[in-house]
């Protein structure tokens, strides 16, 4: 029972969260989607779902990689995904954030369905948690940039998501999340009622020659062209992502 003794302290790296994975929490946690956290979205944050067909017919785990604006982004992807991959699904959450205290490490993974990742670097303690969740048939949501964003630019990419799926074989589907920023901006503790457009792009895999930097750069750029080239950064990873990769290899490596 994970709120039984419940520790001060809390290692946010080396947490066990398999347990939100597990009977009778999966159950819990889709009654509280479908009682409460979905009637809070619709109320909140209506959404417009742009590129649903994308999604509509996916089998088997992916990787769903999306830019990051708001707390909100999670539930907004969430409620926006099929039945068949949202019931089950893993959010990778900033293990310094969600994860430094027990209690909140706790709610997070019960009743969200998260796991603890570090935002700056992959380990590759959770390269492996996340290979495991992939093979055990979860899809896994990643936010690469490791924080939400101010503005409009996007962050350049972790290579985190490129490697998991370049590892496993699993589709990407690239997600681009708008106007989320106002409804939660961040500092904000408060949310305030506004319309906002998710919009899904072509399942991407990785080819048998592609390194993981060119897949990551070519995932980079799906998901910045969903948005619109909104600056020259943005319009530039586009424009490179077009360039077959020419790296030829037979395995997968970290980019470092």
């Amino acid at each position: 029972m994970p709120f039984v003794g419940v520790e001060s302290h809390i290692d946010p790296t080396n947490y066990d969260s398999t347990y939100g994975r597990r009977q009778p929490w999966v159950t819990i946690r889709r009654l509280v989607w479908t009682c409460i956290l979905g009637p809070l979205h619709r109320m909140i944050a209506p959404t417009t779902t742009l590129g649903g067909h994308h999604v509509r017919n996916l089998t088997g785990p992916v990787v769903v990689v999306s830019n990051h604006r708001s707390h909100v982004d999670s539930a907004v992807i969430v409620a926006s995904l099929p039945a068949e991959v949202r019931q089950r699904l893993v959010i990778a959450a900033a293990a310094d954030y969600f994860y430094t205290s027990a209690i909140r490490a706790r709610l997070v993974t019960t009743l969200l369905g998260t796991i603890p990742v570090e935002r700056d670097r992959a380990t590759r303690q959770s390269l492996a948690r996340a290979e495991e969740i992939i093979a055990d048939g979860w899809s896994l949501l990643v936010f690469p940039e490791g924080g939400r964003t101010t503005g409009d630019a996007m962050r350049s990419f972790k290579p985190g998501a490129a490697w998991i799926a370049s590892r496993t074989g699993v589709q990407v589907v690239p997600v681009f999340v708008d106007h989320t920023e106002l409804v939660l901006p961040k500092g904000a503790s408060l949310p305030r009622r506004h319309r906002v457009t998710v919009r899904f792009g072509v399942a991407l895999t990785a080819g048998p020659y592609e390194s993981t930097r060119a897949f990551g750069r070519r995932v980079e750029a799906a998901v910045a062209s969903l948005g619109g080239p909104r600056d020259a950064d943005a319009a530039q990873r586009v424009q490179q992502a077009t360039v077959p990769p020419t790296r030829h290899a037979t395995t997968a490596t970290v980019s470092r």
